[in-house]
């Protein structure tokens, strides 16, 4: 049988007996502060235990606990979802942020000369036309199917890698860059009987994927159509796919089939984001 008394801690017993004592000199029960307290000694009677409660009633109430980042008191309520102690679910969640936002330009190692881009970037206003464009993709960057749309140097690649580092931000997702045409072939240079190539893993299993320059790719020299079954694969788990390609709908259709170019299309929901001046209409 456990002793009742296996949870008794000394050191509480001594803050409680101190503030005892401190209620009990503003009483005007002792002397002065400055008196010795008596020796501490376990509780032992009610009526020591009711005595001491009254004493300590009378002390005012400790400080209440503040976030150690902006200084607001802290509540049931400002703290609902925080998982570190001492600070608002707000400044837990703007830390995350920050912390995040300081390893932004090191994602996209696939992307080196992209890394500057970013929606803080001067250069990317410089390369993205028209301007709106921008404004659309920032606001897009939690959808799951996004299609930055237009020909070459339009800007679509610089504005996609922009707009994955502010969903990495937002969301923690961990985005995974690779052109249409490194996919296409990562196969044919992958050794036989060891599984799929590391690019099709990677593909396959990244928080949010982002294919470069769709339809640019030659054709697979295997019979396995990566790039197709990369796409089905996403669709079919739900997990989101970015995509930047010159093609429109229909020439999409012709090339991959009905079924690749359904679910890039979502029935409507994706989000189209046209760059350049002679951005295809859908």
């Amino acid at each position: 049988m456990n002793d009742q008394n296996d949870d008794f801690d000394p050191e509480q017993l001594r803050a409680a007996q101190e503030r005892a004592r401190q209620a009990r000199v503003a009483a005007g029960t002792m002397l002065s502060d400055d008196a010795p307290p008596a020796p501490l000694r376990r509780v032992s009677t009610m009526a020591d235990v009711l005595r001491d409660a009254a004493a300590i009633a009378k002390l005012p109430p400790p400080p209440a606990p503040t976030c150690r980042a902006c200084g607001q008191e802290l509540t049931r309520e400002n703290t609902a979802g925080a998982k570190r102690a001492g600070m608002c679910a707000a400044c837990e969640v703007d830390e995350v942020r920050a912390r995040r936002r300081a390893n932004a330009p090191r994602l996209l190692a696939d992307a080196e000369e992209f890394a500057w881009a970013s929606f803080d970037a001067p250069e990317l206003a410089r390369r993205v036309k028209p301007v709106e464009a921008i404004a659309k993709a920032r606001a897009a960057i939690l959808a799951p199917l996004v299609m930055f749309r237009g020909e070459g140097a339009a800007g679509k690649t610089s504005l996609a890698c922009a707009a994955l580092r502010a969903r990495y931000v937002e969301t923690g997702d961990v985005p995974y860059f690779v052109s249409a045409s490194s996919l296409a072939i990562a196969r044919a240079r992958h050794k036989l009987g060891e599984g799929d190539p590391e690019e099709v893993k990677r593909a396959l299993n990244a928080d949010i994927l982002l294919i470069d320059d769709l339809g640019f790719e030659s054709p697979p020299p295997s019979a396995v159509r990566d790039v197709d079954l990369v796409i089905d694969y996403r669709h079919r788990r739900a997990r989101p796919l970015w995509v930047t390609t010159s093609l429109e709908f229909g020439k999409i259709r012709e090339r991959y089939g009905e079924n690749v170019a359904r679910r890039l299309q979502e029935d409507g929901r994706a989000v189209i984001i046209r760059c350049g001046k002679g951005a295809p209409k859908p």
